[in-house]
């Protein structure tokens, strides 16, 4: 892992910035869960909201090896719907009919919802990888140092050619190639 100053700097596929990754994209799942459930009438007790981040943070965590796309986000947040609505009911007490998340205009709303979220969170998905983009371009390349692989040039003082009888003898070989400064392009611009 590349180090700036004195801090190692990870992708978004590993450390601070997966664990980030992984934590957004759990709240959501369960936050959005819990929404839904409380709006559609049935309360949602804190110990099911705890219940259900440590049933949706481990499969968000498999699937965050990889970059997240708007189709993974999406089936990630309708699982979540679907698993935490059987969490939240039978986690809380419902005074009258249970809501029913098949119930036509409850999968509506469910599926527009999440399917609004899933493009939200793709473009945050896509906002992090380029500014880590642009932060790995800008600051980490140019930070670091050489590596023990990368050949030194060394620079060795340049021979002076003798002469003998008017020929010109270079005892280095020659460390210019290309053609003639007359021939060349920028004679006849600065000529």
């Amino acid at each position: 892992m590349p180090v700036v100053g004195a801090h190692r700097v990870g992708t978004p596929l590993t450390g601070s910035l997966r664990f980030l990754r992984v934590t957004v994209v759990t709240v959501t799942v369960v936050v959005l869960a819990a929404v839904a459930h409380l709006v559609g009438g049935a309360p949602v007790p804190p110990s099911a909201l705890f219940a259900g981040a440590a049933l949706v943070l481990p499969s968000v965590h498999v699937v965050s090896r990889r970059r997240l796309s708007g189709r993974t986000l999406l089936l990630l947040l309708l699982a979540g719907q679907v698993v935490l609505h059987h969490v939240f009911s039978s986690a809380g007490s419902h005074h009258g009919v249970e809501p029913s998340i098949l119930a036509p205009e409850m999968a509506g709303a469910h599926l527009a919802v999440t399917g609004v979220t899933a493009v939200l969170l793709a473009r945050g998905e896509h906002l992090l990888w380029a500014v880590w983009s642009w932060f790995w371009r800008t600051v980490v390349v140019p930070a670091r140092p050489p590596s023990p692989s990368t050949p030194v040039l060394t620079v060795r003082p340049r021979r002076r050619p003798r002469v003998f009888g008017g020929l010109l003898l270079l005892l280095t070989p020659v460390f210019r190639r290309g053609p003639p400064i007359e021939s060349s392009p920028l004679a006849a611009v600065s000529g």
